[in-house]
């Protein structure tokens, strides 16, 4: 036998660990490179619950993919909730109400609720229920599955052990600073404002779907509210009812720069039922409007139910693409149902069915249209191939209202070409309601359903 190199040995055993700390060093880095940076958790609220208030939690923990839990109580969180972080576009930050085995909704009640987080504008403290993006900007939010209430100007809130007063417009959600936030099966209502956005740059792509919203205002009836206020770059609204407002105010402003509102059940408010306005952010504002149902409420102080121009002295120059809408008037008024009301405004109706009014549209923009169904005896200068009819092409034996009737002119009358595909109708219910096809379209919001 050989005698053994006792020092070749150690050298050997030496270079041995130094690759092999070499190797697990390489390891470390290829998994800091390839897996997340950090994992994302779920917080839960509730009675049995690691959070039993939201007071009780630090809301600035919050990191992109993570999940608030938050369960339905006996009782309502008496708590308002402020928002400073943001998700990613692949994970954001998810606030999701979780519902009782009968479907009912975790409730933030904003009447006597604590406030219980420092902001950085003092003057947001009394603007909303929920605030976001108030420090830093909060983007990649989804909010889901809330009843959210009693923001208003005859509720009060407490805020270190002091009573203080909501304003006139605070909401239900108010958003300063952010972009895509979106807002999913919610009942918001009792605000001075059912949602509030600031104006972009400072806001940007915002989402509201599935959601009921009514019976927003000033609760003192001395100035105007609204159930939505939207302001961002791009907004989206689909699905969704809104309802009676508690004062005078539109159901939905907006005066974003590309605005979609489509397949909504719009019934109620004192004045319009949507008001497309200027903003000065943006040369050009185009907005899509289709598949909705759309009436005014029992209460009327302003009879115009759709406009699209200005109001402060500005101009919303673009397009207004309304197509596919059934428009139901129940007053006796000269007042058409669109005001257009600025020159470089132009509006173009096709597949509308607008009843109970002569006069279509009226104001200094232009107004186009082809293929709408109006009223016995409407003024149809500015339209091709019009239809004249009443509330006999509706049908009495159907789920939803004003779905055509049997041999209606309403059935396969539509023009096909459009500015989008109608795939839905609209639902009181607030959810998606696939619209038949049969190869043609109807005139409308609904389709016939042939039995």
């Amino acid at each position: 036998m050989h005698p053994v190199n006792t020092d070749m040995w150690y050298q050997t055993l030496r270079l041995l660990n130094n690759n092999r700390k070499i190797w697990l060093s390489y390891i470390f880095v290829i998994w800091l490179l390839f897996i997340p940076s950090g994992f994302a958790a779920t917080y839960e609220f509730g009675d049995d619950k690691p959070y039993s208030h939201l007071r009780e939690f630090d809301w600035d923990r919050l990191r992109p993919g993570d999940f608030v839990n938050i369960y339905r109580k006996n009782k309502p969180y008496k708590e308002k909730l402020v928002l400073n972080c943001s998700g990613t576009r692949r994970k954001p930050i998810t606030i999701r109400g979780i519902p009782d085995k009968n479907g009912d909704l975790p409730v933030i009640d904003g009447s006597g609720a604590v406030h219980f987080q420092k902001l950085c504008e003092y003057s947001h403290y009394s603007r909303g229920l929920i605030v976001i993006g108030d420090c830093n900007p909060s983007n990649y939010i989804i909010i889901e599955n809330f009843e959210l209430k009693n923001a208003n100007n005859k509720s009060s809130y407490h805020l270190n052990n002091l009573t203080q007063r909501y304003t006139k417009n605070a909401a239900g959600i108010f958003l300063w600073k952010g972009k895509y936030l979106k807002i999913k099966n919610c009942i918001i209502h009792s605000c001075g404002m059912g949602i509030l956005t600031n104006t972009y740059p400072n806001t940007d792509r915002f989402y509201l779907g599935y959601s009921r919203i009514y019976n927003n205002g000033d609760f003192t009836r001395e100035a105007w509210g609204h159930n939505v206020y939207i302001q961002a770059r791009k907004t989206m609204i689909e699905f969704n009812q809104f309802g009676e407002l508690v004062s005078d105010g539109n159901n939905i402003k907006d005066r974003s720069n590309v605005t979609v509102i489509r397949y909504n059940w719009i019934a109620g408010g004192m004045s319009r039922q949507i008001d497309l306005v200027e903003s000065h952010k943006y040369r050009v504002q185009d907005a899509f409007v289709y598949g909705n149902f759309i009436t005014h409420g029992e209460s009327i102080r302003n009879p115009k139910m759709i406009l699209f121009g200005g109001d402060i002295g500005g101009s919303r120059s673009g397009k207004l693409y309304f197509f596919n809408n059934t428009v139901i008037s129940k007053i006796n008024t000269d007042e058409g149902f669109l005001f257009v009301n600025q020159p470089d405004c132009k509006a173009i109706l096709k597949n509308n069915v607008m009843l109970g009014r002569k006069k279509i549209w009226f104001g200094s923009g232009q107004v186009i249209g082809i293929k709408n169904l109006f009223s016995y005896g409407a003024e149809t200068k500015d339209f091709l191939q019009s239809y004249f009819g009443g509330f006999e092409q509706f049908s009495r034996n159907t789920d939803f209202a004003f779905q055509p009737a049997r041999g209606s002119l309403l059935i396969n009358t539509g023009v096909r070409k459009l500015p989008a595909k109608v795939k839905f109708v609209p639902s009181p219910l607030a959810k998606a309601v696939l619209r038949p096809n049969d190869g043609a379209i109807d005139i409308g919001a609904f389709e016939y359903i042939r039995k």
